[in-house]
């Protein structure tokens, strides 16, 4: 697939000049403020391939399964950024820096891999998957021409896995856990200095570790 999105809406970096403060002292704030809004301004291009495939094989006495497999791969890259407005064309700044590009073309995984298994017998049945987020990248804006602050983070390997007994035909319990492991992404290695999460704050899978539950449903 190819996917082209045109003047795409996205926010800005976060903007700070002489020319800056003044626009917000002449409009009744201090001046100390980071300004960022929202743009039309720029246009990518996302390639990528879904490929899927299911099993489904009997194994007589001791049930049935169902075996799956996905693979996703995509690349966003950036074709245009729009000029800077008017009113701040002559202030020296750069709307889309390099950390603002970088959510578009780095900042999730280009691939993503899926196994599954589905067993089932009578009553019975135990779901297990398996999925594989690739690695991805947080850049950091330049200091002194040099990307000092980057960090890339490795890719992870997540465990689902679900057992269900069907009670009734309209009643099932189940028992489950996502993230059966508990896997985290990487830490950061910037300085954490505002108690933010000391995990990669983009993982595709989250940064709380594991969560288990145990659930009764019913089908009206």
């Amino acid at each position: 697939y190819q996917i082209n999105i045109d003047d795409r809406i996205t926010l800005t970096g976060l903007l700070s000049s002489a020319g800056v403060r003044q626009i917000l002292r002449n409009n009744g704030f201090s001046g100390n403020q980071y300004v960022r809004f929202f743009a039309n301004a720029i246009d990518t291009r996302t390639r990528g391939i879904d490929a899927v495939a299911n099993y489904t094989f009997s194994l007589g006495n001791f049930g049935q399964v169902r075996a799956s497999a996905a693979y996703n791969y995509n690349k966003t890259t950036i074709t245009h950024v729009a000029d800077n407005p008017a009113q701040l064309a002559n202030l020296g700044l750069t709307l889309f820096d390099r950390q603002t590009q970088g959510y578009f073309t780095v900042f999730t995984p280009r691939d993503k891999i899926i196994l599954g298994l589905n067993w089932s017998k009578g009553p019975y049945s135990i779901n297990a998957k398996e999925t594989r987020y690739g690695s991805w990248t947080a850049l950091a804006n330049l200091v002194n021409g040099q990307p000092t602050a980057d960090q890339s983070y490795g890719a992870k390997w997540i465990t689902d896995l679900e057992v269900g007994y069907q009670v009734i035909p309209a009643m099932k319990l189940s028992f489950g856990a996502y993230n059966l492991f508990n896997t985290y992404p990487d830490k950061n290695t910037v300085p954490n200095t505002i108690g933010s999460s000391p995990y990669g704050s983009n993982s595709p899978f989250g940064a709380y570790g594991g969560y288990y539950y145990g659930r009764l449903s019913f089908d009206f």
